[in-house]
């Protein structure tokens, strides 16, 4: 009789390539709501995930800025970049 594999730990996360949309959650930065602005309305793309610590994704964004979030941080997602522009421009015009 063959192993199935179960799936029971598979957990639905962004992988490497994927594109984000952000919140930056941190209470001791006074640039904090500058940054989540910029996080919140733009759209990153994941270039490394690091293991086991707290903020394993590094995000880089348009401008070349990159940045480190964690799970929790990551509103959005997804392979596909047209996705998230339209609901970026869907909060923009209150659609």
């Amino acid at each position: 009789m063959k192993y199935i594999k179960k799936f029971e730990m598979n957990e639905n996360k962004p992988e490497v390539g994927d594109y984000v949309i952000c919140t930056y959650i941190d209470d001791s930065d006074d640039s904090r709501d500058y940054v989540n602005k910029f996080t919140s309305s733009h759209v990153g793309k994941i270039i490394e995930i690091l293991i086991d610590i707290d903020y394993p994704y590094k995000v880089e964004y348009s401008n070349n800025n990159i940045m480190i979030f964690s799970d929790s941080e990551i509103l959005y997602y997804s392979k596909d970049k047209e996705e998230l522009e339209l609901i970026l421009n869907t909060k923009k015009f209150n659609i």
